[in-house]
């Protein structure tokens, strides 16, 4: 979700423009819709994963389930390889990036962002039990 939103953030000071009657302002209104729906879903999913890995699931399998030492120095070099660290760590401070410091309207979230969160979130629950899940894909 992130990837997206930032997408658009990049595209964004070359298609969003303020003439209506620019030939681009439909590309207009879709980016500026896209930045506007995704701000706090991107911030909201980037900080549910930073949380969540770090603060509960790695901890937890690193001290519990890995019952030698090897198996938690493996683990735990599996946990800070690139991917990973990309995918858990430095996806918070790029989402704050994104949703906060650098977007485009500096409104307060209010009730409607938490609504499109939660619609985002159902979208991605049904894909993944529909689609991903029957495929035996595991994200």
């Amino acid at each position: 979700m992130n990837l997206v939103r930032f997408g658009l953030l990049s595209i964004a000071p070359f298609v969003v423009t303020t003439d209506s009657s620019n030939a681009q302002d439909v590309l207009s209104r879709i980016v500026s819709f896209g930045l506007k729906f995704l701000r706090f879903p991107a911030l909201e999913t980037a900080t549910t994963t930073f949380l969540i890995w770090n603060l509960i699931l790695m901890p937890l399998v690193s001290l519990v389930f890995m019952e030698t030492a090897e198996k938690r120095k493996r683990f735990l070099v599996w946990c800070f390889s690139f991917r990973m660290v990309n995918i858990h760590l430095l996806n918070l401070p790029i989402a704050i990036f994104c949703a906060i410091l650098s977007s485009p309207s500096m409104t307060s979230f209010t009730a409607v962002d938490l609504w499109n969160a939660l619609a985002v979130k159902y979208v991605y629950l049904l894909f993944y039990l529909l689609v991903l899940d029957r495929l035996g894909v595991h994200l």
